[in-house]
């Protein structure tokens, strides 16, 4: 059985690089060369992994969601902006009685019979809620929120 750590010599290391159709191995000797361009490879591979970790469109706040006019995408506006404002730790972020049963984590969540129960239908819960109609402590929505999710209401609240 092959083994995936280096053999080694007295005082030396070898690096398997690769392995013949017939069995013949090949080593190189590392050099501190050798070693500074794997440490290069290395250093520069974390640092891209790193950079693709942090990105411009991380949504932090309900004000980093902008609805547009149309075409609402849950996926895209819709469930990052319930996110950031309503599945806080002890809201909306599981159902049960407290909360009347509205778990906003997911699409199957919004399309309770609480919350949206038939697409296009502006009386619905949610929408009671987020224009104040019914009372909910801790609204922080602005008219953006609530027409883009009217519109996302009126569109049939898909999950898209």
């Amino acid at each position: 059985m092959r083994s995936n750590y280096p053999e080694t010599t007295p005082n030396r290391v070898r690096i398997l690089i690769g392995e013949g159709m017939r069995g013949y191995r090949t080593y190189v000797q590392p050099t501190e060369t050798t070693i500074i361009q794997m440490n290069s490879r290395y250093n520069y591979l974390f640092s891209v992994l790193m950079l693709m970790g942090c990105s411009s469109s991380d949504i932090t706040s309900s004000n980093d969601v902008v609805f547009p006019a149309e075409n609402i995408s849950f996926a895209q506006k819709v469930e990052p902006l319930f996110a950031v404002s309503c599945n806080s730790s002890g809201c909306h972020d599981a159902a049960r009685s407290s909360n009347n049963f509205v778990d906003l984590t997911s699409w199957y969540g919004t399309r309770a019979t609480n919350v949206v129960n038939q697409p296009g239908d502006t009386t619905c819960g949610l929408l009671q809620v987020v224009f104040g109609r019914e009372f909910h402590p801790g609204i922080n929505l602005n008219s953006n929120h609530r027409q883009g999710l009217k519109q996302w209401v009126l569109e049939g609240a898909q999950n898209n």
